[in-house]
This record gives C-alpha cells, sequence and structure tokens, in this order.
C-alpha cells in the first residue's frame, strides 16, 4: 500500500452515528470513520473510469471494475480498493507527521502550565470483581495525582516512544508539538439550514437545524490533513479530488513519503517478557463486541502456531458506523465498534514477536469492514509486568 495525504479544500462534516432530526443538531465524529474515506476514494474510482456511474450502476463495462467491485457490493466485498486508516496528520513543505489518538493506557495530568502523560499500570484482578471476559489484570493509576483520559493526538515520534515502554513514569510535555488538543487540529464551523416544503420549496416553520462542520487548522507553513494507505491504481495516484463527507465537500488526494516506525525494541521487548499490546488507531468492529473472534479464540488463522491470551483491556465508550449507499439510495446497516485508542493487553503463550507483529502490526484486524480501514492496529510492548 501508499502513503497518501487529504487536504481538504473547504469544510468537512462528519456526521456522527446518533439520530438526527430536523430541529436538532447534527455533531462531528472524531475520529472520522474509516468508511467515509473509503467510499469517498471508491466512488472518485467509478467516477473517474471509462463508462462512469452509469455503466457502475448497470453491471456494464467500467474501466476500474476490478477496483470498485458491484454495485450491490456496498461495502466492498468484491472491490480489490483497501484502504488503511485514517489519520490526522499535519504537512509542514514536504514533510509529513502522522498523529494518533491518545492510548487509552495513558491519562492526562495538568498541573499550572505543565501537562504530563501518566501510564497506567497492571494490577492482579481482585477475586470480588466480575468481569464478562475472563481478564486477570486491571490497569490503575498508581500516582496520587487524579489523571484522566482526554481526546487528544500524539506524534508518531512519541507514539513511538509509547510503543517501545518509553512512557513508564509521568511524562512532561507541552501541547502544540509532540501533543495536539483539538483545537490544535480543527475548530467548529456551525451552519444552521431549514428544511423546505418538497413542492413550494420555501421553508416549513419550525423546522431549523444545526450542523457542526470540521475547518482543518492551516497557516502559512502548515496545514492539518488526513493520512490514508491505499491500494489502487497507478492511474488514479497524483493529486486526484475527491467529495469527502456529508455536503459534497471537496478534498485533494496527493501521494506522500512517510518514515516507518522503528519495532526493533518492541520486538526485542516481547522475546524477552513474553508480552505484548495492541493499539488501535481507528475504531474496530467485532463480531463479539469488544473482542475480536481471533482474541477469543486465543489464536490467529492466518499465522499457524501463535497462540496469545488475553490479559486487560483500556477501552472507551464506542460508537455506532454506517454510512450511506448512493448506488441504491439507502442507509447502510450501522455497527457498534471499539473506539480508536483502545488497547489490548496480552501474554504470549506460543509463536515469536516477528509473528505477532506480522500479524497485528500495522494491520486492520476489525472482523467487519477491515478493508475499510477499521480495526487499523498496532503493536506496542510491556515491560511493567
Amino acid at each position: 500500500m501508499k502513503p497518501f495525504f487529504i487536504e481538504a479544500i473547504d469544510t468537512l462534516f462528519f456526521r456522527d452515528g446518533r439520530p438526527f432530526e430536523v430541529g436538532g443538531e447534527a455533531n462531528l465524529q472524531v475520529p472520522p470513520a474509516p468508511s467515509t474515506f473509503y467510499g469517498a476514494i471508491r466512488s472518485a474510482l467509478i467516477a473517474a473510469g471509462r463508462g462512469g456511474l452509469a455503466a457502475f450502476k448497470n453491471g456494464g463495462e467500467h474501466e476500474f471494475k476490478e477496483w470498485v467491485g458491484e454495485d450491490k457490493d456496498s461495502e466492498g466485498f468484491t472491490a480489490r480498493l483497501t484502504i488503511k486508516g485514517p489519520l490526522f496528520a499535519r504537512k509542514m513543505g514536504a514533510y509529513i507527521t502522522r498523529f494518533f489518538p491518545l492510548p487509552r493506557d495513558l491519562l492526562i495530568y495538568e498541573e499550572k502550565e505543565k501537562v504530563f502523560l501518566v501510564p497506567t499500570k497492571l494490577k492482579p484482578l481482585p477475586e470480588d470483581i466480575v468481569t464478562n471476559h475472563k481478564i486477570k489484570m486491571l490497569l490503575i493509576n498508581p500516582y496520587s495525582q487524579s489523571a484522566e483520559y482526554r481526546m487528544l493526538f500524539l506524534s508518531e515520534k512519541l507514539f513511538q516512544k509509547y510503543l517501545s515502554g518509553g512512557i513508564q513514569e509521568p511524562y512532561e510535555l507541552h501541547y502544540g508539538e509532540d501533543l495536539l488538543k483539538i483545537e490544535d487540529v480543527y475548530k467548529s464551523d456551525f451552519r444552521e439550514g431549514v428544511s423546505l416544503k418538497t413542492r413550494q420549496k420555501n421553508a416549513e416553520t419550525g423546522r431549523l437545524f444545526t450542523m457542526q462542520h470540521m475547518a482543518l487548522k492551516s497557516e502559512s507553513n502548515m496545514q492539518m490533513g488526513f493520512y490514508v494507505e491505499c491500494e489502487i491504481p497507478e492511474v488514479f495516484q497524483s493529486n486526484t479530488l475527491l467529495r469527502l463527507g456529508g455536503d459534497g465537500k471537496v478534498a485533494q488526494f496527493q501521494p506522500i513519503s512517510v518514515s516507518e516506525i522503528d519495532m526493533q525494541e518492541v520486538t526485542t521487548q516481547i522475546e524477552k517478557t513474553k508480552f505484548f499490546k495492541i493499539y488501535l488507531a481507528t475504531p474496530a468492529i467485532f463480531e463479539l463486541g469488544d473482542i475480536s473472534q481471533a482474541m477469543f479464540n486465543k489464536s490467529f488463522d492466518d499465522s499457524p502456531g501463535l497462540e496469545f491470551e488475553l490479559i486487560t483491556a483500556a477501552l472507551g465508550r464506542g460508537g455506532m458506523y454506517g454510512g450511506y449507499d448512493v448506488a441504491v439510495n439507502v442507509p447502510k446497516v450501522s455497527f457498534p465498534a471499539v473506539p480508536a485508542g483502545s488497547v489490548f493487553y496480552f501474554r504470549l503463550i506460543k509463536g515469536s514477536a516477528e509473528q505477532v507483529l506480522q500479524a497485528f502490526h500495522e494491520q486492520c484486524i476489525s472482523d467487519r469492514r477491515k478493508n475499510q480501514g477499521f480495526g487499523y492496529s498496532f503493536v506496542g510492548g510491556i515491560n511493567h509486568v
């Protein structure tokens, strides 16, 4: 797969999965759903290929038939197109920095002008606590300071430090460079609208509504955008325009280069301790709700000989992820998802660190819609068991 940067030309609208009625407010979904980006790229491929939308809907000859699949296939099962992501990214000249949702086993503590990343620690599960999964450990805040989880974003430099187990004590840093707040990424742009009568096309009484748009931060030498990895046709890979999200907003899709995360230290830790963690950079839709079928089975079908055991997890409150099928003009089925930033801890029973990385590092591990970027995962080491 090749990396791409998506730069918004206008504000963007990514509505969350909560019901929205006229007279209410449509709120942003942050981070945006991977399926939104998959759908935008797939739609652009359909429109760009010889035959266009008509050939796609009527089953005719389409230039990118292999990539876009069948018209009745709203999930993309018959399409070769796959993506990983999205992640927020910052572009400064030709340099791209990816930003990852704050892992949920890290908490935030602020003291005056200082901010600290506070790592949680493993503690044996007390016998009087009952859980729906047979976990053996809890993650707790062992420090006297009261800390909380917030929706923040780590730079890839700080994220690599986290994966390598380099944040074992409260870690002081400042907002703006390696740790971004929501307002460092975008500002909310609220738009008012009114429902129109079907025939007269004039405003209906009491039918006002509000939509929350995303205006990505932009300065003279800096632009916030999105990072995705895609497998797409070569002819489609340079400076393509996409209709991204609701309201038909336009964004530019351009190839980039990024450095890979160094996993040598993580590999060494896994081999030494026989423990590892899986971090979700995008939401994951699991058949069993909050764990995948592979986690429940303690094995991975594509990696024979690899066995592992879930010992604990740091999960957030999930959301609903659906979408809209433009080919047949109906909403897609919505599924609950484990949120981005969630972390799962495992004990390696059988197999090697290399097998763990091949199975779970920079892979999409969602049970549903993984071709659309759900469950984009990274492997980290654990050195405090």
